[in-house]
């Protein structure tokens, strides 16, 4: 029953861990480009990381680099 206990506090741990890096940053960001109207999407993946918010923020700054502009972001 200890090892069930532990397992559940450390599950609980990394949950509430992921939930403070990603406080603040949108987990989904649309970009629109202004003259040809496509748009892309960038993601972060499920686990939610601080690494994955970083890849994220590169992703953005990508697509900004070719003129699309933040659309919306979730």
């Amino acid at each position: 029953m200890t090892t069930q206990r532990l397992t559940l506090f450390v599950a609980i741990a990394l949950f509430l861990c992921n939930s403070c890096a990603s406080e603040g940053k949108p987990r989904k960001v649309i970009l629109r480009h202004p003259v040809t109207y496509d748009y892309v999407d960038c993601d972060v993946d499920i686990w939610q990381t601080e690494k994955s918010y970083k890849e994220n923020d590169k992703c953005v700054e990508h697509y900004k680099k070719q003129g699309f502009v933040i659309w919306e972001t979730r």
